[in-house]
């Protein structure tokens, strides 16, 4: 279990405890449960979940230390204390989450066992060939981010305060109607200076977001807002004038673009 945000609340509840009660199911009798989990309270409800499912062990992600976690354009560097090691790792992965990620990680395949366990010294062979297609990818002067939701957005947000890509930077923006799509750009208009808002066309028709409705909301935070119902035409408009832009909101708003401008979702 990796951490507990606040989605999908109409199947799991309205509250980040009641969402962790759902997801707990995941937890199973005489296997290990791994938390990764950064809030004690939500952490520690999750291991009383996995203790009362029967597993094996209860793992967190607070076993790795994390010390000096520093986050640029090529990446997150950290330095890590784990099973008697001392060590500074790197990960092409930029954000200060992926620090987390990696402790979580190293956890996880040491509760797997044999076969899969590793040694921080073992994993710092491999990071440099770690990609994760759509977090954060970045292509020229293209970040895409599959972020749909207030808790992804801020995490994107915080990654693009601590690479600090040229700016002015432009949002090219399509959420999901059923998504607290105003929370998500409150957030990005603290590093976006202007919003193309747009429709992806492999989104949802029954999911679509009102762009009257969105464009409105925007105009209320500030900055330019320009809609484009074209998604060809958003693209070329986002990147007129733009030093940086970033496409976020959905999944298929990330995925139409890197297919409307030829790009690799497991390019380096």
């Amino acid at each position: 279990m990796t951490s507990i945000g606040l989605d999908h609340t109409e199947y799991l509840g309205s509250t980040l405890e009641a969402i962790a009660g759902e997801k707990a199911g995941i937890f199973k009798r005489g296997r290990p449960a791994v938390i990764g989990e950064r809030d004690p309270r939500i952490r520690d409800l999750l291991a009383e979940h996995a203790a009362r499912a029967g597993a094996s062990s209860i793992r967190t992600a607070d076993e790795v230390r994390l010390n000096l976690v520093a986050v640029d354009a090529g990446g997150t560097s950290c330095d890590i204390q784990w099973r008697g090691e001392h060590i500074a790792l790197r990960t092409p992965l930029a954000g200060r989450h992926q620090a987390d990620n990696l402790a979580f990680a190293l956890v996880t395949l040491d509760a797997a066992g044999p076969g899969y366990s590793v040694t921080a010294s073992e994993a710092s062979q491999h990071l440099a060939d770690v990609h994760m297609a759509g977090r954060f990818q970045q292509h020229g002067r293209f970040i895409f981010d599959v972020a749909h939701n207030p808790a992804g957005i801020e995490v994107l947000v915080r990654t693009i305060r601590a690479v600090a890509p040229p700016g002015p930077i432009t949002a090219l923006l399509c959420v999901l109607g059923d998504k607290d799509w105003r929370e998500m750009m409150r957030a990005l208009s603290g590093v976006a200076s202007r919003f193309v808002l747009t429709m992806a066309p492999t989104a949802p028709a029954s999911r679509a977001w009102n762009l009257d409705e969105a464009a409105a909301f925007a105009r209320t935070l500030g900055g330019e807002v320009e809609v484009v119902h074209d998604f060809t035409a958003a693209l070329n408009r986002a990147e007129s004038g733009a030093e940086t832009v970033i496409v976020t909101g959905s999944f298929h708003t990330v995925g139409d673009a890197l297919a409307l401008l030829h790009v690799s979702p497991i390019a380096q």
